[in-house]
Order: structure tokens, then C-alpha cells, then sequence
């Protein structure tokens, strides 16, 4: 007998049961009140001590006192047999498994992907605003996060959208009639496709010309607009130099301008500088843009211009004033500007006198007198271009009054600078000392 059965088998036999066959025999004595079995435990299953071994021996085992077994006059109840606790394997226990729940498929596509485009008809070169936010899409069973998105512009290009994304700018770079639809997908790859919203693309034209075509470095010309598209308010010129210029749009406008440079904007300064010190040459593309509420088209070529290097100064002079030591012949200060190439427009100068004690004065732009201490002095209020008396050359010749100031006993000096459109630069000075008013 292994020993991991001894104890319930001791147990039965001190209490008088012998257990044979799975039936319960009980001697008479104990029939009247059987026993309580004994209750096994899993504790009382493991290997019990040598000590507690007991073997049976032939003395040892109950002669009952008749040859004949006697029937209990009480059925003992179930709970009277005493099956020992034997752990069955675990390999030799066949179990059916329990068969796999498969998930539910996702069938329920999205229902909801509203969009707004902020235009429906723009130019060549203006700009189309799509929006869509979460708000704007709805799934019965995701997360519109988990939604994926892309937006067919109709012309063949396609935008995929980040879930964080709710405005995208496009802009066309052809014309004609797009349908824009948005396809919206959930992970189980369900579709919504919107219904489709048309933005309608033209060419903004108007008609505009140029007064010269061939010119020199800086030589001014003109761009007039004979026709100019509906709705547009303001124009813009590229003058193929880097510094274009803005307009109002209306018919017969004519704006002067001239290349000479290239330009770039600088940020720090926050005004055009040159990109070197170099003037440009050849072929040069003007163009025009339009402009409405909804932005500026794309360029629109209105002629080429042929620029032809000026590498002429000026001529310039100053007239002798007659008697040149008489105040008063110094009240009109005149003389001649001309130019081989781009041609000169402007003459800039200053009159300079000093008094019989020393004081030195200088005149501005104003036609002020002003008093100077110093070379510093005499640039700051009466040298600078935008202090400077600047006066008009008309076929050829410029003029200018000098207000009273200049007496008996003092000098006086004519300053005259020009640059011509090139910006070549000529000056010329004239003085003398006056010895009548």
C-alpha cells in the first residue's frame, strides 16, 4: 500500500468500518451509530512519519462473532464513504477548449466630414483656404483622431492631413473649373467620400504697355494700363530689378520708373539695399500683377526692355553772374545740365557765404539761410539730397532765387551737383567776394 493511503485507511478501521468494493459494512455494536468519518484534507494527504506506519497484523484485524454479515439497520448516507484525495495529472485530464470569440468587424464607416473653402472663383496666383475641424467629422464607433483624411484638389494633386491639421492653403497653378472632395477613412478602412465643392480658376488680364524698349542704365520709361481686369483695385509692377512698385488700378494710369540695380529687401534694415555695387544690363522682363480682395494674381508679362551701359558724366555749369562782385547779381543763380545717356533731371545745390567777421551760412532746401560751424555741420543742414535745393533742368537749363542774405563785404559760393539716371555725378562750384550790394 503506497503510504499517501494509510491514513484513511487507519481512519476506517479504528472506527470500525472496512471499506470493500466502495459499500460500507459496519459491525453490529457500531451499526446503531456509525461514526463520522474522517475528513481528508489536502494537508493530511502529504507523506506522513514512520512513526505514524502502522501494518496490520493478523492478530490485529476484528474476528467478527458471526460467520454471517449482518445488515446495517441504518443506510449510511453518502457522506460515510470515504474517498481518498488523489490528485489526478493534469495530462491525463482532457478538457474541450473553449472556442475563440472573434471581434466584432467595423462596418460602420464614417458619416460626418464637413470642409469649408473660403473661395469659390479666384486668379491664377490667389490663394484657396480648406477647413475642416474636428467638430466637422463624426464616426459611430472611432475616434475622429483615428480618422484619416486627404483632400483632392481636382487638378491632380492630392493633400494627406495630419489629424491635427484643420486649414490648408492651395494654391492653382492652371485655370479651369476643380471639384474639391475630402475622403475620410476609420482604421477598418470604411470610406466617406464629401460631396464635391467647385472653385472656378482665371486668368487676371489687362492690357499695358511701355513707352521705350531700348534704353540706357537708369533711363526713365513708362508703363501705362490701357485696360485693366474687373474687380481689380491696385496693380503691381516688377520692374525685373528686385523693387517692385504698387498702384491704383484704374485705365490710362502711367507710372515712370527706370532699372538700374538689383535690389533685395533687407529685414534688418527694413528697406531695399542694392545685391552689389554692380548696374545691370540686357534683357529685362517687366511685369504687371493684379490685385483684388482675395490677393494678387500671378505676374503678367507686359514687354522686355533693353538696357544698354551709360559709363557718361553730365555736363554741367553755373553762369557767371554779371557783375559777379555786385550782391544783387547774385539773387538768380543759373546755368546748364545735359547728358549723353539715361539723361539728367535734377540739379541739387547750396549757396555758401560768410560774413566780414567770420559767420559762415549755408542755404537748404527751404531756401533758408542757415548758420554752420563745421564741415559736419554744412552736410547735416544743407548738403544731404533730402535737405538739399534741388531745381528741375528744363532743355537743358535750371535756375534758382536766393533769398536776401548776401551783402557788401562778405563771399559767396555756388554749389551745383547733378547726377544723371545712371547716376554718373557731375559738380561745379562759382564764387567771388562782394564788394557792392
Amino acid at each position: 500500500m503506497k503510504s499517501r493511503l494509510i491514513r484513511p485507511a487507519l481512519t476506517a478501521l479504528v472506527s470500525g468500518a472496512i471499506i470493500a468494493g466502495g459499500a460500507v459494512y459496519a459491525s453490529p455494536a457500531l451499526a446503531e451509530e456509525p461514526s463520522t468519518p474522517a475528513t481528508v484534507t489536502e494537508s493530511e494527504s502529504a507523506e506522513p512519519s514512520e512513526s505514524a506506519s502502522v501494518e496490520p497484523s493478523d492478530s490485529a484485524s476484528p474476528v467478527p462473532s458471526a460467520p454471517t454479515s449482518v445488515e446495517p439497520s441504518v443506510e449510511p448516507s453518502g457522506s460515510a464513504s470515504v474517498e481518498p484525495s488523489v490528485p489526478v495529472p493534469s495530462d491525463s485530464v482532457s478538457s474541450s477548449p473553449t472556442p475563440s470569440q472573434s471581434p466584432v468587424k467595423d462596418t460602420k464607416g464614417p458619416t460626418k466630414a464637413n470642409f469649408k473653402l473660403n473661395y469659390s472663383s479666384i486668379w491664377l496666383g490667389q490663394v484657396v483656404t480648406f477647413t475642416q475641424t474636428a467638430a466637422d467629422l463624426a464616426d459611430p464607433t472611432d475616434a475622429t483622431s483615428k480618422l484619416s483624411r486627404v483632400i483632392n484638389w481636382g487638378d491632380g494633386t492630392t493633400s494627406p492631413l495630419a489629424a491635427s491639421t484643420t486649414t490648408v492653403r492651395k494654391t492653382y497653378t492652371k485655370k479651369g473649373s476643380f471639384k474639391v472632395v475630402v475622403t475620410v477613412k476609420d482604421p477598418a478602412g470604411n470610406a466617406l467620400v464629401t460631396p464635391a465643392k467647385t472653385v472656378a480658376v482665371t486668368t487676371a488680364t489687362g492690357t499695358v504697355t511701355l513707352s521705350k524698349k531700348n534704353l540706357y542704365q537708369g533711363e526713365l520709361f513708362t508703363v501705362t494700363t490701357k485696360t485693366i481686369p474687373a474687380g481689380a483695385t491696385h496693380f503691381r509692377i516688377d520692374w525685373s530689378d528686385g523693387w517692385p512698385s504698387v498702384h491704383k488700378a484704374k485705365k490710362g494710369a502711367a507710372i515712370r520708373g527706370h532699372v538700374i540695380y538689383q535690389w533685395k529687401w533687407d529685414a534688418v534694415q527694413k528697406r531695399y539695399v542694392p545685391v552689389n555695387g554692380s548696374k545691370v544690363t540686357g534683357k529685362r522682363i517687366i511685369k504687371v500683377s493684379w490685385y483684388n480682395a482675395k490677393g494678387y494674381s500671378v505676374n503678367q508679362n507686359v514687354g522686355t526692355v533693353s538696357l544698354a551701359k551709360d559709363s557718361w558724366k553730365p555736363t554741367l555749369t553755373i553762369t557767371k553772374p554779371s557783375p559777379a562782385n555786385k550782391a544783387s547779381s547774385w539773387r538768380t543763380i543759373k546755368g546748364t545740365a545735359t547728358d549723353k545717356g539715361a539723361g539728367v533731371r535734377f540739379v541739387y545745390m547750396t549757396v555758401l557765404r560768410v560774413t566780414a567777421d567770420g559767420k559762415t551760412y549755408c542755404l537748404n532746401g527751404k531756401k533758408q539761410w542757415k548758420r554752420y560751424y563745421s564741415g559736419a555741420d554744412q552736410e547735416r543742414l544743407c548738403l544731404r539730397s533730402s535737405v538739399a535745393l534741388w531745381t528741375k533742368v528744363v532743355k537743358g537749363k535750371w535756375s534758382v532765387k536766393v533769398p536776401a542774405g548776401s551783402k557788401k563785404n562778405q563771399g559767396v559760393l555756388a554749389y551745383a551737383w547733378a547726377w544723371d539716371d545712371a547716376e554718373n555725378f557731375r559738380s561745379k562750384t562759382r564764387e567771388a567776394w562782394l564788394t557792392r550790394n
